[in-house]
């Protein structure tokens, strides 16, 4: 995701700078943007080269952790709640869709995305009313609805920089 958001600033200055973008895009151009100063050798210790490339930008978090638990129970109610039907693929269709925007937004770039999953997760308590379902099918799935609706709010800061893409993160 770093990478995406690196080329759409890139694509955007250039814009303003009077570039054709669609000429930019297909075959490059050069970057007179800002430069964060940073200092990139190689002489660092040998534990930091892994930890920059495998941790960072990406922090799961207690929230998005719960998420992704819920989600992957929801996708086993068939078995565990013997849930049948349409509730069935319903539930385990919403229960992926936890799954992934959370395991998505535990890098810090789309961070912000983490909002997107109110969405199936107040369709989760809707279907559950509006399908038919057993008393316990139906309080399970509102069960598992409310967490993920609650985890799913607030905002988690971003631990590392990310141009002016910061502004939408933090």
């Amino acid at each position: 995701m770093d990478e995406l958001i690196a080329t759409c600033l890139f694509l955007r200055r250039r814009k303003r700078a009077g570039a054709p973008i669609l000429r930019v895009f297909l075959t490059g151009g050069i970057d007179d943007g800002p430069d964060d100063g940073r200092d990139e050798r190689f002489e660092r210790p040998a534990r930091a080269v892994p930890r920059d490339m495998f941790g960072r930008g990406v922090s799961p978090s207690w929230g998005l952790t719960v998420s992704v638990a819920v989600g992957n129970w929801l996708m086993f109610t068939r078995l565990s709640l013997g849930t049948g039907d349409i509730l069935a693929d319903t539930v385990h269709l919403i229960g992926a869709l936890a799954a992934t925007l959370a395991v998505m937004t535990m890098a810090e770039s789309l961070r912000t995305a983490k909002f997107l999953n109110l969405c199936p997760d107040v369709a989760l308590a809707i279907c559950a009313l509006v399908n038919d379902a057993t008393w316990l099918q139906a309080g399970a799935d509102i069960a598992a609805g409310v967490p993920l609706v609650i985890v799913s709010l607030p905002r988690e800061p971003a631990r590392h920089s990310y141009g002016n893409w910061s502004r939408v993160v933090v």
